[in-house]
């Protein structure tokens, strides 16, 4: 059985950098099911992961 994918974002208190990063993920997302990958869960922390200073 899977566990289910939680993805928490904190707002920054910068709605434009906000609505950027979820898009972001959203469109990660939707890029890793379209592609069949089931185990999106496994690799998640690092394809998803914010890596800029804000």
């Amino acid at each position: 059985m899977h566990q289910p994918l939680t993805i928490n974002l904190t707002p920054t208190g910068n709605p434009s950098y906000n609505q950027q990063i979820s898009d972001h993920v959203i469109e990660r997302l939707k890029a890793e099911f379209a592609q069949g990958n089931t185990d999106v869960a496994t690799r998640a922390d690092g394809s998803l992961t914010d890596k800029r200073e804000s």
